[in-house]
């Protein structure tokens, strides 16, 4: 065929030759449309207009491929044909035109291509952009220019490429950070991720003083892209005095990973306390990757690196650290040693049976450590501690109780009530003091040890209960009006040996109990409170008591004091005839103290022949005493006759030896 056509055309090949050999470009034959391509390729300039002429007829895909790249591989004139379909053609014949134009690389279609950028068709957007990166350093300048298009698409392709351009094409992308237009920052940071450009990673740090998140979060996605390149300005800028700058570098350094542990690592001695900080962040988010280096600097000799260090681990909260951790807890610095044991805290369960073990270590601070790292740790934690108090050591009973108080759960109570007897003082004192910590779930067990036989346990508990004060006085106020029996007569005796006189009201309310047993507890309670507004309230109870319980009220009414008598004098009556024994007895158990206070209340009774009788015998008791004190007072108030005769009676009744002339019995009790 070839010899045919060559025989029937002049040197220079005939528009029949030429429109054969695009015939045979959609030829099933892959070889035979290669060679087709080759020969039209060779032929050169006057295949462009048939060519031409085949593409805008709607040629399968075959032709279109092939015309395209024998149009490209021509150049010159093809080229103006290659940029017409460009603009103009359909999706397919755009996309055979910008590869075509990528493979002739001539720079009087880059106008076309950058437009081609702006296209409705990814596709075409997609091979116009590979096509203009392989123009290289000749299509930044229009490149950059393009950047103020209005087309988005356009922006965003542009941007890109310029990104994927190298060093040559930094600058433009540089300046077009610092556009007004955020969209344009925002293209800006994305081209610039692919850079490793030093200039680029200096200025995508500074993006993190952006006014807008995107384009904070777009630059830090960009240096994390950048990775190892970014690191070193990254963690200069960790000391930035902007706090964006500092949390997106953070940030940043922490997904770069295991590239940025020993340049982290570094910081974590550095002179500026927030630069120190932000580096364990930093480790804290890579993560398992910086637990082994981490653990090596537990055995640092600078004690702030072993702290941090401590204090990363913590963060990142791997169990892998456990053991490194419990031995930096008998660190020779305390810093190191709370850290290492708030690091342990922060790991949690998994830490306990490590943890456990450590309460038989040698090392005072490990054990120490231990029980709080346990007590912090909480109900997880609740086995060890408790088997802890059955330990021989006391100094492990000591520890352990004192994490107990700090889990705060109920089920521990009965292990620290027994610990109130514990033979060691301090394992004594740190139960009593969990018991305090563990508060108001604590209080009706309390309550009940308050009534057992070992003198501690009732010491602990008194003192325990008192600390309380407000906190306990609620509940047990509850329990006196509406516990059962025994329970009301814990607290009962409980609250007087709070002694907050805010539990008077209760108490005297609880005077009309049903049971005598309590209603004792209360009088005693009253009495040790000691507030005389609770007199009145229990000389009334009294009318309706037993002769014994009179009798024991005679000895809980002296802790009231002097203040008392008044109220007493005024219920010696008629009648309460029954009771005016116990009055008296009450009276006389004051001594001469009562006596003196008796003639200063001379007007309560004078005016009275019964009281008055009744009362006498109680000074005459006090003898010599009693002549004295009435001296005094008759000194002290000449105008008062009345007084003066009832007193002088008294006092010549007495004789010189102090004694009464006629002596009162003692009071009879009479049985009901």
């Amino acid at each position: 065929m070839e010899q045919v056509i060559n025989s029937g055309c002049a040197a220079e090949p005939c528009a029949e030759e030429i429109i054969s050999l695009i015939n045979e470009l959609n030829d099933k034959n892959y070889p035979k449309r290669q060679e087709a391509a080759n020969r039209l390729t060779a032929i050169g300039n006057p295949v462009v207009s048939h060519l031409k002429e085949a593409l805008l007829n709607e040629p399968d895909d075959d032709t279109k491929y092939w015309a395209t790249i024998i149009l490209g591989r021509i150049g010159d004139s093809a080229i103006n044909v290659l940029t017409e379909i460009l603009c103009s053609g359909d999706k397919d014949l755009k996309i055979f035109a910008a590869r075509a134009i990528g493979e002739a690389l001539d720079p009087r279609a880059l106008p076309f291509l950058v437009k081609a950028l702006g296209d409705k068709s990814w596709s075409v957007r997609k091979n116009a952009a590979a096509s203009l990166i392989k123009f290289g350093d000749a299509a930044i300048a229009i490149l950059t220019e393009s950047l103020a298009s209005n087309n988005e698409d356009l922006k965003y392709w542009a941007s890109k490429i310029l990104g994927d351009m190298g060093a040559n094409a930094v600058e433009p992308l540089i300046k077009m950070l610092k556009s007004a237009n955020k969209d344009m920052r925002f293209f800006a940071t994305m081209a610039l991720s692919k850079s490793q450009d030093i200039r680029a990673v200096r200025q995508l740090i500074n993006c993190f003083r952006d006014e807008s998140w995107i384009i904070r979060k777009s630059a830090a996605d960009a240096l994390e892209q950048i990775g190892e390149r970014a690191i070193e300005p990254l963690t200069i800028a960790l000391s930035h005095e902007d706090k964006d700058v500092r949390y997106w570098t953070t940030r940043v350094l922490g997904k770069i990973g295991a590239k940025s542990i020993q340049p982290v690592l570094m910081l974590l001695k550095d002179d500026d306390t927030e630069v120190r900080h932000l580096s364990k962040k930093i480790l804290a988010s890579i993560g398992v990757l910086a637990v082994e280096p981490l653990i090596r600097i537990l055995k640092n000799d600078d004690k702030d690196m072993r702290k941090n260090a401590a204090e990363a681990l913590g963060e990142i909260k791997s169990s892998d650290a456990v053991v490194p951790l419990i031995e930096a807890m008998g660190d020779e610095s305390w810093f190191v040693r709370k850290t290492a044991a708030d690091a342990l805290t922060a790991i949690g369960a998994p830490a306990i049976p490590s943890l456990t073990r450590a309460l038989n270590s040698d090392n005072e601070d490990v054990k120490y450590w231990s029980t709080v790292v346990l007590g912090a740790i909480g109900r997880e934690a609740l086995t060890p501690l408790i088997e802890a108090m059955r330990s021989d050591n006391k100094e492990i009973r000591f520890f352990a109780a004192e994490a107990l108080g700090k889990i705060k759960d109920a089920q521990v109570i009965p292990y620290l009530l027994e610990a109130l007897r514990d033979k060691a003082w301090p394992v004594r004192k740190s139960a009593a003091d969990a018991l305090e910590e563990i508060g108001e779930a604590a209080i009706g067990p309390l309550i009940k040890a308050l009534k057992n036989e070992n003198n501690d346990i009732r010491f602990w508990t008194k003192r325990i209960l008192r600390n309380f004060g407000d906190l306990a006085i609620v509940p047990l106020e509850h329990y006196l009006l509406h516990g059962d029996d025994d329970l009301k007569i814990y607290a009962a005796y409980a609250l007087g040996e709070i002694r907050n006189e805010r539990s008077l009201t209760v108490l005297m309310h609880a005077l009309n109990d049903g049971n005598e047993w309590v209603r004792r507890y209360v009088v005693s309670a009253l009495a040790e409170i000691g507030n005389c507004e609770a007199v009145p309230a229990i000389l009334e109870s009294m009318k309706k008591e037993s002769d014994e319980m009179c009798v024991l009220n005679i000895k809980a009414m002296k802790k009231f004091g002097r203040g008392a008598i008044g109220e007493i004098i005024k219920f010696i009556v008629p009648e309460n005839e029954r009771l005016v024994s116990y009055l008296l007895a009450m009276l006389k158990s004051f001594g001469a103290e009562g006596v003196a206070e008796i003639v200063k209340n001379l007007s309560l009774f004078i005016d009275s022949k019964y009281a008055a009788e009744k009362i006498a015998s109680v000074i005459e008791s006090a003898g010599a005493q009693a002549v004295e004190i009435i001296n005094g007072f008759l000194a002290a108030n000449a105008g008062k006759t009345g007084s003066a005769a009832f007193l002088g009676d008294i006092a010549r009744r007495i004789d010189s030896a102090g004694r009464p002339l006629n002596s009162s019995a003692a009071p009879r009790i009479h049985k009901r």
